[in-house]
């Protein structure tokens, strides 16, 4: 009889140890780390997919472990995975800013700037990385997308160019249609986006 009632009280001991434990932490079992809708953190990916209408393109990012980061470009709904058979470019995570152009009227071409590439794949479109061009000129080429602010002035995107900038590090993406339509279509954080 005393080996029941020492058991059973244990038993409750546990029980009570357990579920404080489980409301203690309740907030943390519940995130989106843990949650079953992301398990791309899990794996050490995050990916996020937007289009781009006005040139009917997707752009597809993917941060990986390792400071790894990719920007996907296709016409096609969802890309599968990575390939060479895509347009991509690989990139190292960094506080800097990776810039992206497009223009419309010239579909096929994007530019892009940012010091930490390490790999451009070319498929169907033409990858265009400005700092590849002549070091003296490259304040010429950048102004060829925006007029440049007057004094303290931010410079302002020409038309009909869109440009993307995005922080791989935090795994903010920002949009721009023109110089006074900015959107920020995913917001980063602290911690990168995982």
């Amino acid at each position: 009889m005393a080996y029941i009632t020492i058991s059973v009280i244990l038993l409750g001991c546990i029980v009570y140890v357990v579920l404080g434990i489980y409301f203690f932490y309740k907030d943390t079992f519940e995130s989106e780390l843990y949650s079953k809708t992301n398990l791309n953190y899990i794996k050490g990916r995050s990916n996020y997919t937007f289009k781009i209408p006005e040139i009917d393109l997707n752009v597809t990012t993917s941060k990986l472990k390792e400071a790894q980061f990719y920007v996907m470009f296709s016409r096609e709904d969802c890309l599968a995975s990575l390939s060479d058979s895509i347009d991509y470019i690989k990139c190292i995570t960094t506080d800097s800013n990776l810039n992206i152009i497009f223009n419309p009227e010239q579909k096929d071409s994007i530019y892009f700037w940012y010091s930490h590439v390490t790999k451009i794949n070319q498929v169907k479109y033409n990858l265009r990385r400005l700092e590849d061009w002549d070091r003296k000129n490259f304040e010429s080429a950048r102004y060829r997308f925006f007029k440049p602010g007057f004094q303290t002035a931010p410079d302002t995107l020409r038309k009909p160019y869109i440009y993307i900038s995005i922080i791989p590090s935090t795994y903010t993406i920002v949009l721009n249609l023109d110089s006074k339509n900015q959107e920020r279509i995913k917001e980063g954080d602290i911690h990168g986006g995982w």
